[in-house]
């Protein structure tokens, strides 16, 4: 890996926007898994989940999540991470005895950014298009908010970058849990076997953490595995996706209120930017 990432920056300069390369790379992928999805949801008679004005909505969040990103890695966020990267403590390298514990502090730093994505109401304005739509399946992973560099996703891996892990190190494991969380949001993948879903974020899981059952609120934000798997003991099924006071799930992007109540939370005594149980608040059905 270090003599991969060498020649990329020797050949199209340091400041590489990692994660979107590999997402980009992988949207090939992307769309034959949805494909396969679809055909297998279809010979099930189980096509509900494939609203296809959903389906577009999605597919054009995606696409302007990853432009936008680019750009705001171009102007600002990639000389934001090589600041960091020079105020590093140590110099770690990658090799068979590192990469597993700086995997495993990616998925620990990616939770801290899911956990507060859902709690604080600043990181909530980007990950609320997340969760907006009403039907799960792979094109829903796509479903992202081009406020994500602005609201500063990628500051909570700085302290990775700032103990010696090289930024394209760890935004490329970065994209590969978020390659995986692509193949977890789909309806047609039952319960695995009960080690996997206690280990792992498994589809069930992951259909959880998109439910709207009050009693399942804000759970699972792992992404590869389950550092607090909170679901475990919780059974049932609703298919609600989405949020609780649900906008329209096809222009998620204007119906945000998130914004202009940051400075009630600000004023609010002992609120400190955090959102109210009582809002616009993901919930999760149990794992099925």
């Amino acid at each position: 890996m270090n003599d991969l990432i060498v020649w990329m920056e020797a050949t199209f300069g340091a400041h590489i926007e990692w994660k979107q390369v590999v997402l980009i790379g992988m949207t090939p992928l992307f769309l034959v898994g949805f494909a396969i999805e679809w055909q297998i949801m279809r010979k099930r008679g189980a096509r509900q989940q494939f609203y296809w004005k959903d389906i577009l909505t999605n597919l054009t969040l995606g696409s302007s999540y990853q432009l936008f990103e680019l750009a705001a890695h171009v102007i600002f966020v990639g000389a934001a991470v090589f600041w960091f990267w020079d105020q590093r403590f140590f110099t770690i390298p990658v090799n068979g005895w590192t990469l597993l514990p700086i995997f495993l502090g990616v998925e620990f730093c990616y939770y801290w950014f899911h956990r507060c994505s859902h709690r604080v109401r600043w990181f909530w304005t980007a990950h609320v298009v997340h969760h907006s739509g009403e039907h799960m399946n792979m094109t829903t992973a796509m479903r992202q908010s081009m406020l994500y560099s602005i609201t500063g996703w990628w500051l909570f891996f700085m302290p990775l970058v700032l103990l010696g892990v090289h930024p394209a190190v760890v935004f490329i494991l970065y994209a590969c849990n978020l390659v995986y969380q692509f193949f977890i949001h789909t309806e047609s993948v039952g319960k695995l076997h009960p080690v996997l879903e206690y280990l792992f974020d498994t589809p069930s899981n992951h259909r959880a953490h998109h439910g709207r059952n009050d009693c399942y609120i804000d759970r699972n934000y792992g992404c590869a595995d389950h550092l607090r798997p909170s679901v475990r003991h919780l059974r049932g099924r609703t298919g609600n996706r989405g949020l609780r006071h649900q906008a329209s799930g096809l222009q998620p992007q204007s119906a945000d209120p998130q914004l202009p109540r940051i400075p009630c939370d600000v004023a609010r005594r002992g609120a400190a930017g955090k959102r109210d149980a009582t809002l616009e608040t993901p919930v999760g059905t149990a794992g099925t």
